[in-house]
C-alpha cells in the first residue's frame, strides 16, 4: 500500500542500496542495545556501528555514482529513491563534502580508513596486529640468519688463512 511505498522510498532515499539490508541493522541494533542497556562499551559499539553505516553509504555513493557538482544535497535523496541506487542523503552529503576537498582517490582513502578505525572500535581488535607480530618474528629470524652467516664467513676466512700459512712450509 501507500505505507510500505513511502517507507520504501523513505528508506532508499536515506540509505540508498543500504535500504536493502537496514531492517536487520535495525534489529540488531536495537537488541544489541536492549541487551546491554547501561554498558558503556556497547555504547560506543552501537555509535560506532552507526557511524560505520554512514561510511558504508558514503562510500557505496562514491564507488557507484559520479560526481555532478551542480547536485544539491536533496538530489541524493530524490536520486537514490527513485533508482534504489547510491548511498541516498546520508551518503550522498558526506560524500558531496569529501570528494570536493580531496576527489576520488583521497575520498576513497579516507573513507576505507575511517571504516577500518570502525571496524576495530566494534570488533575492540586491532585489524593488523597479526602482522605486526609476523613481521617482528621474520625480523629476529633475518637476524639471527645474519648472525650465523656472518660468523661462517668468518671461520671460512680464517680457514683458508691457516691453510695459506700451512701451505708454505
Amino acid at each position: 500500500g501507500s505505507v510500505g511505498s513511502f517507507i520504501n522510498r523513505f528508506t532508499f532515499g536515506m540509505f540508498g542500496l543500504l535500504a536493502y539490508i537496514l531492517p536487520y541493522l535495525l534489529f540488531f541494533g536495537i537488541a544489541f542495545h536492549i541487551s546491554n542497556k547501561g554498558n558503556y562499551t556497547a555504547i560506543i559499539k552501537l555509535v560506532s556501528s552507526i557511524c560505520l553505516v554512514c561510511v558504508v553509504a558514503a562510500f557505496i555513493q562514491l564507488v557507484t555514482m559520479d560526481y555532478n557538482s551542480e547536485w544539491k544535497i536533496f538530489n541524493y535523496y530524490t536520486a537514490s529513491a527513485s533508482n534504489k541506487n547510491g548511498g541516498g542523503f546520508i551518503g550522498g552529503l558526506i560524500y558531496s563534502i569529501m570528494y570536493p576537498l580531496f576527489g576520488f582517490a583521497g575520498t576513497l582513502v579516507i573513507l576505507l580508513a575511517v571504516m577500518t578505525l570502525l571496524i576495530m572500535f566494534i570488533t575492540e581488535r586491532l585489524l593488523f596486529a597479526s602482522l605486526g607480530k609476523k613481521s617482528a618474528v621474520k625480523y629476529k629470524e633475518m637476524k639471527a640468519r645474519r648472525v650465523e652467516v656472518k660468523k661462517a664467513r668468518e671461520e671460512a676466512y680464517y680457514s683458508e688463512e691457516y691453510n695459506d700459512y700451512s701451505d708454505e712450509d
